[in-house]
């Protein structure tokens, strides 16, 4: 089953993304498996932490990150998607995407293991206003990777940043070897 991972801010930018992916939904043999993502930073430790507990902190998080997920899960209800929902506290997660160029190999393993690899061949950084939506998150002609996140200059007021950064990449085929053959035997593509 394919499964495809949203990142989630809260800005109308997630929201359009969300958007854009249901219009698509409907271009797959089956129904994805739906990830939303909310990375919330984490509080400096510090003087802060050492005056509330570690339930109330957890309830923190958990409170900001679910107002955040909000519009994109009721998006996502009304186009009767199902959806798993993830909170996760830490650094960004694509805080070193502006570090891959073309050519870099990007590696997805899977909870059971299995391991996706994809080379990156598409790096461009566009205004978040005027985005092209569609050729971002739209079908590709292959199996790629398309990653997406904020760039430029941070807007404290609107706490929204005006670049989004692209990165795909395209799926490397698996190259398993074929099966060794018993000894003294030749394949057919082997006889001259």
């Amino acid at each position: 089953m394919l499964n495809v991972l949203i990142p989630v801010d809260g800005s109308t930018f997630s929201d359009r993304a969300v958007t854009q992916f249901i219009q698509h939904a409907a271009f797959f043999r089956e129904v994805p498996k739906i990830q939303l993502l909310h990375v919330h930073a984490p509080i400096p430790v510090g003087r802060v932490q050492q005056h509330i507990d570690h339930e109330t902190l957890a309830a923190y998080y958990r409170e900001e990150s679910e107002a955040l997920l909000a519009s994109a899960e009721a998006l996502l209800n009304g186009a009767g998607l199902a959806f798993s929902r993830h909170i996760h506290v830490g650094p960004a997660v694509f805080w070193n995407l502006k570090d891959l160029e073309p050519g870099d190999l990007i590696r997805v393993q899977l909870a059971d293991g299995t391991e996706y690899k994809y080379s990156v061949d598409f790096k461009q950084q566009f205004d978040a206003a005027t985005a092209p939506v569609n050729d971002m998150v739209g079908p590709t002609p292959m199996e790629m990777v398309t990653l997406i996140t904020c760039g430029g200059v941070f807007n404290s007021e609107t706490h929204q940043y005006d670049k989004r950064l692209v990165v795909r990449a395209e799926r490397i085929a698996d190259a398993t070897p074929a099966p060794a053959l018993p000894t003294g035997t030749q394949s057919a593509a082997r006889v001259r």
